[in-house]
């Protein structure tokens, strides 16, 4: 069953730094296990959520994801409408951009072009396997603004770490950007549902 949703993975993570293993690559076509890429994890959560229209948004590095991603066949995203779209950095005559930011200037057509209500935003730095229909619903439900996925397993040795401060309605209070000690054990795991027309 399809959800009211597009999804959308940032194929790279600056703050992540594995020296030679993403010289060559952004972060997202790291291997994993010989046959499988970082992005695969996070792409096949979409996919089995039921999200039927994925953007990956790369910022440079990208041919060797573009290489294994394809047409999205493996993911049978391969579709004449919707499916797999690779989002190159926008570049005008000043130049490439320069952040996240930036990335999502140039997606302003994409998204101007999706009619689904909701947009899933996800880092490709870490990997789990889950869905996101109950977080759709839960964003839905809620009227928020933003909904942010998190765990309770607090701060990731090695990760660059965002822990999240709550109220009693589970509202975000604070964010802390890697803290060597913290109160809460609510790490985020880098994935977000908000409203498409936020973004455009």
């Amino acid at each position: 069953m399809f959800i009211n949703a597009l999804g959308l993975i940032m194929a790279d993570h600056r703050n992540v730094q594995l020296g030679e293993l993403i010289r060559p690559r952004a972060l997202s076509a790291v291997p994993i296990g010989g046959r499988y890429r970082i992005i695969d994890f996070m792409l096949s959560n979409m996919v089995n959520s039921g999200i039927n229209s994925v953007g990956v948004i790369t910022f440079n590095k990208y041919k060797s994801l573009m290489d294994h991603l394809g047409t999205g066949s493996s993911w049978d995203l391969d579709r004449k409408t919707k499916g797999l779209t690779l989002l190159p950095p926008y570049i005008n005559f000043a130049g490439a951009g320069d952040g996240d930011i930036d990335d999502m200037t140039g997606l302003l057509y994409y998204l101007r072009g999706e009619r689904n209500k909701y947009v899933v935003m996800a880092n490709s730095n870490v990997i789990f396997n889950a869905t996101f229909n109950e977080l759709v619903a839960d964003h839905e439900e809620s009227g928020a603004d933003i909904s942010l996925l998190y765990n309770l397993d607090g701060i990731r040795f090695g990760a660059p770490n965002v822990i999240l401060e709550t109220d009693r309605r589970h509202y975000v209070t604070d964010l802390l950007q890697n803290p060597e000690k913290t109160p809460t054990s609510r790490c985020f795991l880098g994935v977000m549902v908000l409203d498409r027309e936020l973004l455009i």
